[in-house]
């Protein structure tokens, strides 16, 4: 399994597009989770297991909900810093009405693909301010390879995110440049368009879950 100490140039750009692409098609990513996947020596596998579940749960809800059932509209990051307990950085498209049945469900989730029970500060979650979600997207790749930092801006929050066993970071598939090439999306023309379709959704800050007992060093 491939083990990674930075994320690629390639990876950090499309995720930065990706949120940027994610408000162009309406669906912003509203969410931000940091989620500690205890000690294992495989924890791109545990977020897949997790993603999996909640993908899943969420195609129902949408059907049950008479809503148009999207594709997974996603990015994230892996981080192991301390080398003894990596994190998943996500920023997830939830719609607004399911926020709280999604943090519901998510301690379950996490119990289930990581097969212990999460901690009270394992899990944290609060809504993205489209406004400001580039800042938060440059915290999410601040892993960068140190050879294009100054390449993507990253100078100020770039910074060594330790050894990473599998996928460690990466948009959904919906939000890929494969995505955004066929939808016709170029950044610099189209990356605020959605300001005028949707006018002010940012929602109020305000935490859905506590955050980390030592936030400050997380967002």
């Amino acid at each position: 399994m491939q083990e990674t100490r930075h994320i690629g140039r390639k990876a950090s750009s499309n995720i930065l597009h990706a949120i940027d692409f994610a408000k162009f098609i309406d669906h912003p990513l509203n969410l931000y989770v940091v989620i500690r996947l205890g000690e294992t020596e495989d924890p791109a596998l545990v977020f897949q297991k997790i993603h999996h579940k909640c993908r899943v749960w969420l195609q129902r809800r949408l059907q049950q909900l008479g809503r148009e059932v999207l594709p997974p509209l996603y990015a994230f990051s892996l981080e192991n810093p301390t080398q003894c307990r990596p994190h998943v950085n996500w920023m997830v498209h939830i719609p607004a009405e399911l926020h709280r049945e999604f943090q519901q469900k998510l301690t379950q989730w996490v119990r289930k693909a990581s097969g212990s029970e999460p901690g009270l500060r394992d899990i944290h979650i609060s809504p993205v301010d489209p406004y400001t979600d580039k800042r938060l997207g440059n915290y999410i790749v601040k892993g960068t390879d140190p050879r294009y930092v100054d390449h993507l801006h990253l100078t100020k929050v770039a910074c060594l995110q330790g050894l990473v066993r599998g996928r460690r970071a990466s948009p959904s598939r919906a939000l890929s440049r494969a995505a955004r090439a066929a939808a016709g999306f170029v950044p610099r023309r189209d990356r605020d368009k959605w300001k005028a379709r949707l006018g002010d959704i940012a929602e109020k800050p305000r935490r859905l879950m506590p955050p980390p007992a030592d936030e400050a060093t997380w967002f």
